[in-house]
């Protein structure tokens, strides 16, 4: 596939340097979270932090390489909260993040080999979109209420509870306040059109605009620092020796025990499940919602996906080795599309600045001042909480097209699903949460299709065993 197509010939270098630019502010934050998230699990922050922007730079420069899309890769957010919630979820008996990251290694491998023999796909385009919903909307869960978990335990190490959620507010009010200054200036009068991806009427904005909007996580981490800073100085947060890979860690590989993988089977499962299922930002998503994509030759959309299937499998088989969670596209990626972003130059970008975010963060490893000793996990609590509200809020969206609901009825009936999900991924384990939300609908689907309210997609083979897995997930979990 040639950038020569539709999508190449509407973006100049200009605007993919903007878009990748873009993209990488809307991204970014995970290099600061991912460290923040997986240090509950024992890995060291340092390391984490180096090897997030590292397999980031790595994935979104292949994908620039060789899908050519705009679609850009990170060590996923909802996964790593997952993770930490499944290794913690018995304080008695904690699993250890080596257990953790072999048990998503061998789903990655999984996956890999669903992709190279075209059942992935098969498996996404069998997959009702409710089943999709419920996914988003437990992984969004999740990261909300590991953000209000870690604030409470942080304002029990301060003493004081109105400094510690007073933090957090002002975090929220940082990318609330941008989010309405960026929404004003684009329509001041208040009239929104479709998103510009699917042909908005919006005018263009300024590249720093778009670039200030998209920083707001950052900006929102950077403002919760340094007021944390003036009201008082924080302690090293990461001493002892310096560790650049975390299974360099004296007793790292003695700590895997293959005999008991058995006792990880829901937790694989589930890992199996996001990863197939978590295509927001993808070259799928690309070619099938957005405008430009949607455009393509069909040999190029077949072409790209396929790649872009091969390149998050590999990586994904990559991330655990180098002390790090799987990754996936980002749905960040849609704030490049909107910047006019159309070939694989934005993902390439985005890959150049993690690495030179990864360079920054070897220097201070080497010089003895890891920049996670700066960085403080509870200065991107409000970001995870901010993200995890955007995804459940997604996840409940009204369907439109074929999917679109005629009544009351219909609607209650369609996001019943997603609403199991959400509420017991915020009280149990996320792999409890998406097996009840798939089961969910395989009862509802035995409704007759007038009752429910809204089309139902035909039933496929590959449901069956969606269906299976998640029983399995289900009697594992409970017993577990």
């Amino acid at each position: 596939m040639s950038d020569s197509g539709t999508a190449s010939s509407q973006s100049t270098l200009a605007t993919e340097l903007v878009a990748g630019v873009t993209t990488f502010f809307a991204m970014a934050y995970v290099a600061f979270a991912n460290p923040a998230i997986l240090s509950a699990i024992g890995l060291p922050p340092a390391a984490t932090f180096l090897w997030t922007c590292l397999i980031a730079a790595l994935a979104s420069g292949a994908a620039g390489h060789f899908v050519r899309l705009p679609t850009a890769l990170a060590c996923g957010m909802g996964l790593n909260a997952f993770a930490v919630s499944y290794a913690t979820h018995s304080p008695e008996h904690p699993i250890g993040w080596q257990m953790i990251l072999v048990t998503c290694g061998v789903a990655s491998i999984g996956v890999a080999i669903l992709s190279l023999v075209g059942a992935r796909r098969v498996l996404i385009n069998a997959i009702p979109p409710q089943i999709f919903a419920a996914v988003k909307a437990g992984v969004g869960a999740v990261l909300t209420s590991l953000a209000f978990r870690n604030t409470s335990e942080f304002s029990k190490h301060v003493g004081t509870r109105w400094w510690a959620w007073g933090l957090f507010a002002l975090g929220l009010l940082i990318i609330l306040g941008l989010q309405w200054w960026y929404a004003n200036r684009v329509s001041p009068d208040g009239q929104r059109g479709p998103d510009s991806d699917r042909g908005s009427d919006r005018q263009p904005q300024p590249a720093w605009v778009e670039i200030v909007n998209n920083s707001s996580f950052l900006l929102s981490i950077v403002a919760v620092l340094l007021v944390a800073w003036l009201i008082s100085p924080l302690e090293r947060l990461t001493p002892g020796p310096r560790i650049v890979w975390a299974w360099t860690e004296p007793g790292a590989l003695a700590a895997i025990q293959p005999d008991i993988f058995y006792d990880y089977l829901s937790f694989g499962i589930s890992v199996l499940f996001l990863l197939l299922l978590d295509i927001a930002g993808s070259p799928i998503d690309f070619v099938r919602h957005s405008e430009y994509g949607a455009h393509l030759p069909p040999e190029a959309k077949d072409i790209a996906v396929s790649r872009g299937f091969l390149v998050d499998s590999v990586a994904n088989v990559l991330a655990p080795v180098f002390g790090v969670t799987p990754v996936i596209y980002y749905i960040e990626n849609h704030v490049g599309w909107r910047a006019g972003g159309r070939t694989g130059r934005v993902a390439l970008v985005v890959a150049g600045l993690f690495l030179l975010l990864a360079i920054f963060g070897a220097i201070c490893i080497f010089t003895g001042s890891p920049i996670t000793q700066i960085i403080a996990p509870f200065c991107v609590m409000p970001t995870l909480f901010y993200v995890g509200l955007m995804i459940i809020a997604e996840s409940f969206m009204t369907p439109t097209g074929d999917d679109v609901i005629r009544d009351a009825r219909g609607h209650a009936f369609y996001f019943i699903p997603a609403a199991i999900t959400t509420v017991l991924a915020s009280i149990a384990t996320l792999d409890t949460a998406l097996a009840a939300g798939i089961l969910a609908y395989g009862m509802l689907s035995l409704f007759p299709k007038s009752y429910l309210g809204y089309r139902t997609p035909p039933d496929h083979a590959a449901l069956g065993v969606v269906y299976l897995g998640a029983i399995t997930v289900l009697v594992f979990s409970l017993v577990r």
